[in-house]
């Protein structure tokens, strides 16, 4: 297996990457090759300062490395503060003492444009590779939000009312300088350094089937999210689609009007071939609440299934992150069958697994999410074990049944459906549960009280 060197020791940082990039590349730190040193960063701009750390890599250890920087730049202030961004009110300030300072060498401009920029470098077999990402927008004239870190509170992206503190981790994760940059990085990496393909997108139409499902019958499949591309709030482990770090894709999110008539020629023709229908699923390459027009679309879908196929029951697969917009719920609520994703009731065993973009996602979240439609639900539960980024889980201990029985129990769903992997998965070291271990799961759910599909 190939290895690169991320210059870095933060653990999260790295903990992300190594979950971007997979089993196909092996990810060190700097502590994993014995650097204990202060790498320099002298340059007066942030290509010359990423470039600065992976040469020093690769001339003090003989490895392949990157590295990244990041700076925001104020027009006002001729660019500051730019490559000081992290050391602007001095070089032991904290993010509050930077944000202050900001705003007060601004105070009273009337020209706020600024933007955000990441550097990444890369230096892969002596020759030095650069990604750049770069998101405009404005300063605020004070804080707005309490999500994010740094300059987020005071920064608010062209094309959105809302700071990226406003914002939430989701969108910022899709839109920001460090998202661009990043997603060039694992592109570059995939078509140069990876052993085998990273991408695992399943559907690469907006409308798929019809397909037999192992737990709905014949299934004409909606997908809201890119044709060539994953978007979603969780990166679970076991993924079919892969994981979030493939990116968006270039064809962007289908319009209503489009969904509306792909679905209606499918049925037009579905019905010239005398196929039968049993359900019609949102799913695809990821959260399907994540599309703007959600709502309106699943009003679409239920009036056209009316018109065609007023048998087949209308399903939506979702991860519950998004179901406590009022919007999101009515919609869920509309449909036949809600499904809903509980993997685990324990925090942090839904983290490993499910690895929510969110750092604030709780099971109680989920749980509360789940409950608030007060049983007008079915809760799907996939039981795996395994290990993925030096960190094991298994959700079929008596622990995590226990727990998940007690939150079946406050949810009152219609039942649950229980199974287990079945296909590839991005995370290399997953073990499938068995028939008889998930029947024996199955009875004591049942002996709860609570309906196994």
């Amino acid at each position: 297996m190939k290895e690169i060197v991320f210059a870095t020791n933060n653990t999260h940082k790295l903990s992300e990457l190594r979950g971007i990039v997979g089993s196909r590349v092996k990810i060190l730190s700097l502590a994993d090759i014995g650097c204990h040193e202060e790498i320099p960063e002298t340059g007066t701009t942030l290509e010359e300062n990423s470039a600065q750390k992976v040469q020093f890599i690769a001339s003090r250890y003989g490895r392949d490395c990157f590295a990244d920087d990041t700076g925001l730049f104020v027009e006002a202030l001729g660019g500051l503060p730019g490559v000081h961004t992290a050391r602007f009110a001095g070089e032991h300030a904290t993010s509050d003492d930077n944000v202050d300072l900001l705003l007060s060498r601004i105070e009273g401009e009337a020209n706020r444009k600024a933007y955000f920029k990441t550097v990444v470098s890369i230096i892969s077999n002596g020759e030095l590779h650069q990604f750049e990402g770069r998101i405009d927008g404005e300063i605020t004239a004070a804080r707005i939000g309490t999500d994010g870190f740094g300059y987020d509170p005071v920064f608010r992206p062209d094309g959105y009312d809302k700071t990226f503190a406003q914002l939430g981790v989701d969108v910022k994760n899709r839109i920001s300088h460090r998202a661009i940059a990043s997603r060039k990085l694992v592109d570059w990496i995939e078509r140069n350094y990876a052993d085998t393909e990273m991408r695992r997108v399943l559907f690469h139409s907006t409308i798929f089937g019809p397909i037999h499902s192992r737990r709905l019958g014949t299934s004409l499949g909606i997908n809201l999210l890119p044709d060539d591309g994953k978007t979603c709030s969780f990166d679970c482990v076991y993924c079919e689609a892969g994981w979030n770090a493939q990116g968006c894709g270039t064809t962007g999110l289908p319009s209503r009007a489009k969904v509306a008539q792909m679905l209606e020629d499918r049925f037009r023709q579905m019905a010239e071939n005398d196929e039968h229908l049993d359900v019609i699923t949102f799913s695809g390459n990821g959260e399907p609440t994540l599309h703007p027009d959600f709502a309106a679309i699943v009003d679409d879908v239920i009036a056209l299934r009316d018109f065609f196929a007023p048998e087949a029951k209308v399903s939506v697969l979702s991860n519950a992150t998004f179901a406590d917009r009022e919007n999101v719920a009515q919609a869920l609520r509309r449909v036949d069958n809600n499904i809903l994703k509980l993997d685990s009731a324990i925090t942090a065993t839904l983290r490993k697994i499910n690895r929510p973009n969110a750092s604030s996602f709780t099971a109680e979240k989920a749980i509360e999410n789940c409950k608030a439609f007060a049983g007008q639900c079915i809760i799907q539960t996939l039981l795996l074990r395994g290990e993925w980024a030096g960190e094991h889980f298994d959700n079929t201990t008596d622990e995590e049944i226990a727990a998940l029985i007690d939150a079946y129990r406050l949810i009152k769903p219609q039942g649950v459906m229980l199974y287990s992997i079945d296909r590839a998965t991005p995370a290399p070291d997953l073990v499938k549960v068995t028939p008889e271990e998930i029947a024996a799961i199955a009875a004591r759910v049942t002996a709860a009280g609570i309906r196994v599909y």
